[in-house]
């Protein structure tokens, strides 16, 4: 049994797991986040020590993560303990971890503090005695962002973590947290101090998303089909998906539109300008101005996208005008429920078989102090698509950390990955994408078969989805130092 079956044996015998089936909501009405979900229920932890979590479209025989370990949870009793909150409490031998997940305040971090914890904690003295103990732990699911916890006025997350632990007179090893930026410490701000602050993981949280959204996976699709598809006449070179608005993502659509590209491209976009594209004149002059600047930067970096980044508001309107765009057709044809949102709902895969190739953009790719790799980074690899990036500062840096090979052979990424200002990123990625759509199809296509090896270890270090382990491991040291009374 080696390290890894040793961790997943020693929480499946010697814990309990649990969640609180509740939502906990904002609760100052003199708010716009009056009727938001502060904290709900989440079973993360437990579905990672259950088996069948790991089966590929409900099917045993074909699973994503570590089969050595699938095999294990199979075999192993007894199973992974789920009870109740109450029944955990109530069971005075076992250690449990009460699972939940929080959904950001970004203007306000206190709002968790006064909506959940303070309602968990105030008046709860067995459990605040078992969480001083090491009885008891709260591990917070943050992996859908990439917050780096600092940098809020009046107070940060930090901050707000801090007066929680003071308050109750918790340890840090009592509280856990899970972000998806990779950036980890570098990214705290300096007046923010992390020992003082809950015990935090930074891991891609999303890694695993890709096969759990419920769609159906093609599990033996090879990359030589893969090549074999990008052939056929009726593929779209390019596949451009955005579930939400963003500048930044209204200015790659500007540019296919104005470069003409847009026919031989696949694209998924919904409104423009803002979440509800309302087309004012106030927010035509803000995109003229960000337009503006980059064709400032593009004439000073010479990449000659003169014609595509001159403003021009018809365009602007046109484009307005051919929204809604949708790159799959079961995205028309599903019935929705009243309370769908479209932007929350999982990219469908048969859009990666009508395309040849992933244009894609991270969440809030603006800021220096995250990088943040979800699904807009993951689906493609799944489906073998090569990629061109606007993401954060050092995207694909975060990206071979974790084991994941570069696609410099596609495109410049070290030049791209590396400048500091989000608008020069943009701009290097519009500019690289413009060199592949000028690149003869059947160029292009060569030069893709001829590093299929890479996009194939990709698709294959995204089925070992390694941030599992990672996230398991750490849980566990932090676990066994609350119980000596350690801080990891």
């Amino acid at each position: 049994m080696d390290r890894y079956e040793e961790i997943v044996k020693d929480f499946i015998d010697n814990y309990n797991f649990c969640t609180i089936k509740k939502e906990y909501y904002h609760n100052d009405k003199s708010t716009d986040y009056k009727d938001e979900i502060v904290a709900n229920e989440n079973q993360f932890l437990q579905d990672l020590l259950n088996p069948s979590f790991y089966y590929i479209n409900g099917d045993r025989t074909k699973t994503f993560h570590n089969k050595p370990l699938i095999y294990f949870l199979e075999n192993h009793e007894p199973k992974v303990s789920v009870r109740t909150f109450e029944e955990c409490m109530s069971d005075k031998k076992r250690p449990f971890v009460l699972q939940m997940a929080i959904h950001p305040f970004i203007e306000k971090p206190s709002t968790i503090k006064l909506a959940f914890f303070d309602k968990l904690l105030n008046n709860n003295n067995e459990l605040i005695k078992r969480m001083r103990n090491g009885t008891a732990f709260i591990f917070i699911y943050f992996g859908y962002e990439a917050d780096n916890f600092g940098k809020r006025m009046p107070m940060n997350y930090h901050e707000v973590f801090h007066w929680i632990l003071k308050e109750y007179q918790i340890p840090r090893t009592s509280i856990t947290i899970l972000s998806s930026n990779l950036k980890k410490n570098e990214a705290i701000s300096p007046d923010t101090n992390p020992e003082k602050s809950f015990s935090t993981i930074y891991e891609s949280a999303m890694e695993l998303n890709s096969f759990k959204d419920g769609q159906y996976i093609d599990y033996d699709y090879s990359v030589d089909e893969y090549i074999e598809n990008i052939k056929k006449n009726d593929v779209k070179r390019v596949l451009r998906m955005n579930r939400t608005q963003l500048e930044s993502r209204d200015i790659m659509l500007y540019y296919l539109y104005r470069s003409r590209n847009i026919n031989d491209s696949l694209v998924d976009h919904t409104n423009l300008l803002n979440p509800k594209s309302e087309i004012t004149d106030a927010s035509i002059l803000e995109f003229s101005k960000t337009i503006t600047y980059l064709q400032e930067l593009n004439k000073k970096l010479d990449l000659k996208l003169d014609n595509y980044l001159e403003f021009n508001t018809s365009s602007l309107l046109f484009i307005k005008n051919m929204l809604p765009l949708r790159a799959s057709d079961i995205d028309d044809s599903e019935k929705k429920s009243d309370n769908f949102v479209f932007s929350n709902s999982p990219i469908p895969f048969d859009v990666y078989k009508k395309s040849m190739i992933s244009w894609v953009s991270t969440s809030l790719f603006q800021r220096k102090d995250q990088v943040f790799l979800n699904q807009s980074i993951f689906n493609p690899i799944l489906n073998y698509h090569p990629l061109v990036i606007a993401g954060n500062h050092l995207t694909h840096h975060y990206l071979i950390d974790k084991e994941y090979k570069n696609y410099d052979w596609l495109t410049n990424n070290s030049v791209l990955d590396e400048a500091s200002e989000w608008e020069i990123r943009l701009l290097l990625s519009i500019s690289e994408i413009d060199k592949l759509f000028k690149m003869p199809k059947d160029k292009l296509i060569n030069l893709i078969d001829d590093n299929h090896g890479m996009i194939d270890h990709n698709r294959q270090m995204l089925f070992e989805c390694n941030s599992i382990r990672s996230i398991l491991t750490r849980f566990h040291e932090i676990t066994i130092a609350s119980k000596k009374n350690e801080y990891v």
